[in-house]
């Protein structure tokens, strides 16, 4: 995989699939809003996590975004971007 995209299901280290709800680019890095998903691949809207991709010599991993600045400010561009879409 060379990017991740707009509602691609992905496993994290836990084992649980999460889809991506939103994707947003903020100095030069890509976040990735995720939900986690269930058997039939339907987003649990109440729980969200927001990660920053990591692409590596070819290889992704995300991170768990924990800086409270910068989750408020990613939410902000988050919410705008899912408001913009509907």
């Amino acid at each position: 995989m060379n990017k991740i995209e707009l509602y691609d299901i992905i496993t994290l280290a836990n084992n649980e699939e999460y889809t991506v709800l939103e994707i947003v680019a903020k100095f030069e890095k890509r976040y990735l809003l995720l939900s986690p998903v269930d058997e039939n691949e339907e987003p649990n809207f109440d729980i969200i996590k927001i990660v920053e991709e990591i692409n590596e010599n070819n290889k992704i991993t995300i991170k768990e975004v924990i800086d409270e600045s910068i989750i408020v400010d990613l939410s902000e561009r988050f919410l705008n971007k899912l408001e913009e879409n509907n």
